[in-house]
């Protein structure tokens, strides 16, 4: 085994106590480290300062003497034995009590989305073959596609998630920079839910209301909604006055869809009627989703969490 380079990017700072704290990054191939601190730029190098060796990556000088010239190096140590010493780090300050810097780590903002976040069922999205731009409806070969209903894209399912989804209001700084749109949210997750553009993310726990006009098909019972329905507000009207009523004269099916028939009252075929139902909330990714924060760690950056922004499903234009 060889000997292991210096360590590099030598740096200091001070904690709450006022002690002065000296960090390097990780030198590969490395098991610990010493820290040499001569009061002299031309003294030799004698014992080093930590009584044991240091496993990790930085090192608190309690001793240190306020406004005392000091000249730093580290070596690093493995089996082989102790490296050259790194280039020097002079420090001479008047140091006290700082605010310190905080390094969250990936495990605490996991923890934090799984006791704080929303449970969502995820959904991957694949271009449905009817959508020709994947721009708006106008572009769609069949604006009444069995497969997508006029959305563009066909969902499989992908599990479920946790996330952190917040509102983008009026009141939101996003606004100042032209990002705000009713419907918007910012959703924080976490590094290893890995989201594409068009995703959908429906909320387990929280439905709203939606209302359509549509049209009583001229086959069969089922009258599909552009939304799974999971209850109805009010009684269905069609174009003639006459009323509905959820679970005398229609019911829904598994797909959230209308189904006539368990009485013989119902639209004639081709007649307009209204609906209006609650169905659970659900978004569409529309920016790809890029790390929010990260801390280093040794020779790599650590990914804490993800930030995507995504769009109410009922305010896309489809």
């Amino acid at each position: 085994m060889a000997l292991a380079p210096p360590p590099t990017n030598l740096s200091y700072s001070t904690n709450t106590l006022g002690q002065l704290v000296i960090s390097w990054f990780y030198a590969g191939g490395a098991t610990s480290y010493n820290v040499y601190i001569r009061s002299g730029i031309g003294d030799s190098f004698t014992a080093p300062v930590n009584v044991t060796p240091i496993v990790g990556k930085s090192y608190i000088d309690s001793g240190y003497v306020s406004g005392t010239a000091i000249y730093i190096n580290v070596t690093s140590v493995n089996a082989s034995g102790e490296s050259l010493p790194s280039a020097t780090l002079t420090y001479t300050e008047v140091i006290g009590p700082v605010v310190p810097r905080v390094d969250f780590h990936q495990t605490k903002f996991n923890k934090f989305i799984t006791e704080k976040g929303y449970r969502l069922q995820r959904q991957s999205a694949l271009a449905c073959p009817c959508n020709v731009a994947n721009e708006s409806a106008t572009n769609a070969s069949d604006l009444n596609c069995p497969l997508c209903k006029n959305k563009h894209y066909i969902y499989f399912p992908a599990g479920q998630m946790q996330a952190i989804c917040s509102n983008m209001t009026q009141e939101n700084t996003l606004e100042q920079s032209g990002q705000w749109l009713a419907g918007m949210y910012k959703i924080t997750l976490k590094p290893t839910d890995q989201l594409g553009l068009y995703d959908r993310l429906i909320f387990m726990d929280d439905s709203v209301s939606f209302t359509e006009a549509i049209t009583r098909g001229t086959a069969g019972n089922v009258d599909q909604l552009r939304f799974p329905a999971i209850s109805f507000d009010l009684p269905v009207e069609d174009i003639n006055g006459v009323t509905y009523l959820f679970g005398t004269d229609f019911t829904i099916d598994a797909n959230g869809d209308i189904v006539w028939g368990i009485s013989s009252k119902q639209p004639s075929p081709n007649t307009f009627y209204g609906v209006r139902y609650q169905t659970l909330r659900r978004i569409l990714i529309v920016d790809f989703p890029h790390v929010q924060r990260a801390t280093f760690l040794g020779p790599q950056y650590e990914a804490q969490s993800l930030a995507a922004v995504g769009k109410l499903e009922f305010f896309v234009d489809n």
